[in-house]
């Protein structure tokens, strides 16, 4: 029986299009040349793919089963995998490839991002898009952010299995130095049907559209409420389950005022402002799939479907316990005029010029309201009848605001100028919101408690605590990825303790975050 029989064609095949899929060929490593450094046992558990608690056995069938990378069709291959074609309406996501790069299907539900490279790759392979490779730590810290997206929302992404390291290392454009190269495992259920493919060629699985774009404003809304900048949306990830995909460089935020991370030219890769380029994404595929559903229509149910969910993740972050937000949200409703006011001043920045870019900068961001601290504070400040403002003004940025004077760059900063920045003749207007907010907040906390609905203190402070803590920034997790990794590389730490640390890593990073400031706070 030849390759071409024996083949395990994906799932994607009897969801999209055949002509999509270009074949491609792979070898297996060595174990010699590889080693397992990260693993998601709950879901190889959950997918009959482990059955043992052992991490080296654990490794030894990961890597039996997916450590592989692309070769010569000439060359001896051992088992044929598939490269996706797609098409980019918003001209951001291929960058001039013809296709995914350096990802390939291989079996039914699994995709390997740094296979190698395709042959829908058309840029250099000493260029940023054309390597087809993935270094070690952006292939973990894709693993890690992908794991706390599915873990702390209810929408999720595309879900990663496992980290390979592989022993050869890449030179890379935005590198000094030669770079460990890294195979990420992801599950493929149908997370990973994008709207690029469609946009490629009329695929197979049904579109519904309004499914779509609800998940899509859900997504968008629990992204804000868990301070998620995703930053790099384009219908290359965006999947047609309604998902952003593609986590490798979101980064948590400090505060909810703008920051970016791939580019500052465009408002809709800032923080807060992702709908506006996930909108464009939805425009492009009611284009493509010649849907009759209007703009009017679709757009009113986003912003709708959004506002619910805004509602929903201002009350998780007030304190109420997962289980009695809907009975809360219809018993005292005016928590969704709470949360549309939140959003809107939770957006607003200083003109204070600095770089608003995540890549490389610790910098907290020009926010001048702070709704973590205020609210992760809320239950004891409540009680103890203290002032709520000092908990929620950036007194320093808030300072700025009567001195600097913003000078947009672009069109994004202009657009920033005009709906978020706070100037000197409008902060006294700002003050006023901001203080009614505050009086609106301590009305509804107040009408809460007297209607009974106020959980039990302890419980109360627990739960804002868990929903407002500050997660490790993209600078901060990097780093600490990096040391790990070094210290891997350095024979000082072995690969299941990689695993290990990676697994809490998110965890570990918050606790050296956050020991001095909630010292400082309570």
């Amino acid at each position: 029986m030849n390759q071409m029989e024996d083949k395990n064609l994906p799932a994607a095949f009897e969801r999209l299009n055949q002509k999509i899929f270009c074949e491609e060929y792979a070898r297996k490593l060595p174990f010699c040349n590889c080693s397992v450094v990260y693993t998601n046992n709950r879901l190889l558990r959950n997918l009959g793919i482990i059955n043992q608690e052992n991490q080296l056995e654990i490794d030894v069938i990961v890597a039996d089963a997916f450590a592989y990378v692309l070769t010569n069709q000439d060359s001896a291959f051992d088992r044929v995998v598939f490269s996706d074609r797609q098409a980019d309406p918003t001209d951001v996501a291929l960058s001039g490839n013809e296709g995914s790069g350096r990802a390939c299907y291989i079996g039914k539900d699994v995709n390997i991002k740094g296979i190698g490279r395709t042959q829908l790759v058309k840029n250099p392979s000493n260029s940023l898009h054309g390597t087809g490779t993935l270094d070690l730590v952006t292939a973990l810290r894709e693993a890690v952010m992908s794991s706390f997206i599915c873990e702390h929302t209810m929408t999720g992404t595309s879900e990663v299995l496992a980290v390979i390291a592989r022993t050869d290392t890449t030179k890379y454009v935005w590198s000094e130095e030669r770079l460990q190269n890294a195979l990420l495992v992801r599950l493929d259920k149908g997370t990973l049907d994008r709207v690029s493919h469609v946009a490629y060629t009329p695929i197979r699985r049904q579109i519904d559209l309004s499914a779509i774009v609800d998940s899509f404003a859900r997504f968008d809304a629990e992204m804000f409420g868990h301070r998620i900048l995703h930053g790099a949306w384009s219908s290359g990830n965006s999947s047609l389950k309604g998902v952003w995909l593609d986590m490798e460089s979101a980064s948590i935020v400090q505060g909810r005022g703008a920051r970016c991370n791939i580019t500052k030219k465009y408002v809709s890769n800032y923080f807060g402002y992702e709908a506006e380029g996930i909108k464009q994404v939805i425009d492009h595929l009611v284009n493509i799939t010649g849907t009759c559903l209007s703009d009017e229509t679709w757009k009113v149910r986003f912003d709708a479907v959004r506002r619910v969910q805004l509602h929903y993740e201002f009350m998780r972050l007030f304190g109420i316990p997962i289980a009695q937000i809907p009975n809360i949200m219809m018993c005292a409703p005016e928590g969704g005029d709470l949360s549309s006011n939140f959003e809107m001043l939770a957006r607003k920045i200083s003109p204070r010029k600095t770089d608003l870019n995540v890549f490389g900068n610790a910098d907290a961001g020009t926010h001048v309201l702070d709704f973590s601290r205020l609210l992760r504070n809320l239950p004891r400040v409540y009680r103890n009848k203290e002032d709520l403002l000092s908990f929620l003004i950036r007194e320093k940025e808030l300072g700025y605001c009567a001195q600097e004077t913003y000078t947009p760059d672009n069109s994004a900063e202009r657009y920033l100028a005009a709906n978020a920045v706070i100037c000197r003749e409008n902060v006294q207007e700002f003050a006023r919101a901001t203080t009614s907010f505050v009086d609106s907040l301590l009305c509804f906390t107040q009408r809460m408690e007297s209607g009974g609905l106020l959980p039990k203190q302890d419980v109360w402070e627990y739960n804002a605590y868990l929903a407002n803590k500050d997660y490790p920034t993209f600078d901060a997790l990097t780093r600490n990825i990096r040391k790990q990794v070094t210290n891997y590389q350095g024979g000082k730490i072995s690969s299941q303790e990689l695993n290990k640390r990676m697994n809490v890593v998110m965890e570990e990073s918050h606790s050296e975050l956050n020991d001095s400031k909630m010292q400082k706070e309570l």
